[in-house]
């Protein structure tokens, strides 16, 4: 039984770190993949071919906070136990080659060091000090014990559980884990040697003078190890077959219990499509404007109320191609489909035929080429991140400056932002826009014309 509960113990380690990855199929109805549709766009706003400057639009700033100060105390104490780790190793490693080996014991060899105080075994080795290994009366059974470590293997369990100390060290089970693994080492090495010699009270009397003795190496296994009343009392205790059993029964549904918890979700069933109805309109309305959630996602009826409009516009529709019966939107249904789009989702976006630039919705951040810069810089009214400029300030950026701009024919105005412009803009209003501030920019349109299995371009 007590072989039976060393396996179990580690059993449970190894259960632990494998049950998360393994996949439990549970069967419901499951969402298709976004696919990865490639469509070429044709704006109604003539605009010339992009040069890009290949700047990408920029990650959010890193702040100071405690993930970084967390990260950085745990990576700490995997450095620190792991160097303990390597040096318990090395010392171990080096008293087998400082000192000579005076008897083997088939694979098992036994040194025997004058300044020894604890006995203790590691993989096939076994130190005794000098004085136990000439005390004929504790010899045999110091040998006894030590030999059980070393051929039932108890190492491999050690150095298991300390090596996952190093890396989960601030997993608190991890410790009454390691306790209970070699606890149970040493109440089989206890049975092992009662059993060869068959007196128990001399046995315990070793113990319990050996009880002050000093603690050795974490990778050891000791005779010396938690010599508690416990223990004692284990080498006269008897466990009935049928109180075995029970508790193995009990643990079985437990393990199924665990598993389905904290095992990874595999989703099996039938694609369907997006339920949109779900997703609740986060647009919220003050007493003086309405404030818009960019990529929040919209409710299955502004999704509809989307496509009939856009429906206004589409003339015929094929496998290959879309065509158009206008390029005009009315300015009703613009104020309409401009605050649905930048709301909804990407996922939502990117099934739309009609769709608009914005910095909310721009999936690469490019400087505009010279002949843009120059239609931008028309305009009797240039806004530079956000500040309304005279032509002569404007005119002072040159194109590499610029990260993103919006501009229209059907308006007398320009939007450019710089680097560091943009940040700020998107630092203020990218979680929650009020409308009357969206309506300021722009409207930049693009109309889908067809789909292909390349990457989508924005002419």
């Amino acid at each position: 039984m007590l072989k039976f509960k060393r396996f179990f113990l580690l059993g449970i380690l190894v259960f632990s770190l494998v049950i998360p990855f393994v996949g439990v199929p549970q069967i419901q109805e499951s969402f298709p993949p976004v696919e990865e549709v490639v469509s070429t766009y044709i704006v109604a706003i003539p605009d010339n071919s992009v040069e890009s400057a290949n700047i990408q639009q920029q990650p959010a700033k890193i702040s100071f906070s405690w993930i970084y100060i967390l990260g950085g105390v745990y990576l700490l104490g995997v450095f620190t136990l792991l160097l303990r780790f390597i040096a318990n190793l090395s010392n171990l490693i080096k008293m087998t080659k400082d000192h000579p080996i005076i008897s083997k014991h088939g694979n098992v060899k036994i040194i025997v060091e004058d300044g020894l105080k604890a006995s203790f075994s590691f993989l096939n080795y076994i130190f005794i000090s000098k004085n136990d290994y000439l005390d004929k009366n504790v010899r045999n059974e110091i040998l006894i014990h030590e030999l059980i470590h070393v051929k039932q293997k108890h190492s491999a369990d050690v150095l298991f559980v300390e090596l996952l100390i190093v890396f989960f060290w601030f997993n608190p089970a991890l410790y009454l884990y390691r306790r209970a693994i070699k606890l149970n080492h040493e109440f089989l090495a206890d049975e092992g040697v009662i059993n060869s010699t068959g007196d128990i009270p001399a046995y315990q009397m070793l113990l319990i003078d050996r009880a002050t003795y000093p603690r050795v190496c974490s990778l050891a296994s000791s005779l010396t190890y938690l010599i508690t009343k416990k223990r004692l009392i284990m080498m006269v205790k008897t466990t009935s077959k049928r109180t075995f059993l029970f508790k193995l029964i009990v643990l079985i549904p437990a393990f199924l219990i665990a598993g389905s918890i904290f095992s990874a979700k595999m989703i099996a069933g039938t694609n369907v499509d997006i339920p949109m109805d779900i997703i609740i309109d986060q647009s919220v309305s003050t007493e003086d404007n309405v404030i818009i959630v960019p990529g929040s996602g919209v409710s299955q009826e502004k999704m509809e109320e989307y496509s009939r409009i856009v429906t206004k516009y589409v003339g015929e529709v094929t496998d290959e191609k879309i065509s158009w019966k206008s390029f005009d939107i009315s300015k009703e249904d613009e104020l309409i489909l401009y605050p649905t789009y930048i709301q909804m989702t990407n996922e939502q976006r990117n099934k739309q035929l009609i769709g608009f630039e914005s910095p909310f919705t721009v999936l690469k951040l490019r400087c505009p080429n010279n002949d843009e810069l120059r239609g931008c810089l028309k305009k009797d009214n240039i806004w530079v991140d956000g500040i309304l400029v005279d032509n002569n300030t404007a005119n002072s950026y040159n194109r590499k400056n610029i990260v993103f701009f919006l501009t229209s024919n059907n308006t007398n105005k320009s939007y450019l932002w710089t680097k560091k412009g943009y940040e700020a803009y998107m630092n203020q209003y990218e979680k929650q826009v009020p409308l009357d501030e969206l309506l300021k920019l722009p409207t930049k349109k693009w109309f889908r014309i067809g789909y292909f299995n390349k990457s989508h371009s924005m002419k």
